[in-house]
């Protein structure tokens, strides 16, 4: 028959926030429904159409149950129920040090805009500051921001204006490179 019960149910590339759950499927079911709980009772369910399925919006440092079945008329079909813990929020601070004039840079952590424009005020408060992407910018003069640019892609470089040398404080998640890979276009 078309539901059968999945089996070797696998909690794998675990983060903070995130698991990706493999299964062999044994019937022919294309949907299934995935259920995750932090108590093993009660479960929240996601409807999931591709195998491997990646659960997102986890609690960090937590202990997740988590359970599959065919999406099909039968309730009863579930596999076993794997158990993981999602790791720990862990960031890392970076500080870089700019000349005055202007610098180039690209960041490897994952950053806004705000967390950029707030370390160079602290950094050089009450200065001209420009921050330029490849198409807009963004001033700071007078004790506010003006400009076309609003948020940060990090797979580009910047160019940022200083006006004295000085050292930025960043903090933020590691970028995976695979997620953003920087393009150099010659």
């Amino acid at each position: 028959g078309r539901c059968k019960v999945p089996t070797d149910l696998d909690a794998s590339e675990i983060d903070a926030h995130n698991a990706e759950l493999s299964w062999t499927e044994n019937g022919e079911a294309t949907e299934w429904v995935v259920a995750y709980s932090t108590d093993g009772e009660n479960f929240v369910e996601e409807y999931a159409t591709y195998n491997p399925f990646i659960l997102t919006d986890l609690e960090a440092e937590t202990e997740c149950f988590v359970k599959v079945r065919p999406d099909c008329d039968v309730d009863d079909l579930w596999s076993e129920t794997v158990t993981f813990v999602t790791t720990e929020v862990t960031t890392i601070t970076n500080t870089c040090t700019l000349a005055e004039g202007w610098n180039w840079i690209s960041f490897n952590i994952d950053i806004t805009l705000d967390d950029l424009k707030n370390a160079l005020v602290a950094a050089l408060p009450g200065t001209e500051i420009i921050i330029n992407s490849l198409t807009q910018n963004t001033t700071f003069k007078r004790g506010r921001w003006m400009g076309q640019l609003n948020a940060l892609d990090l797979g580009q470089m910047y160019m940022i204006k200083v006006s004295a040398d000085c050292e930025i404080v960043l903090e933020g998640m590691p970028v995976d490179p695979a997620e953003h890979p920087v393009i150099i276009n010659s």
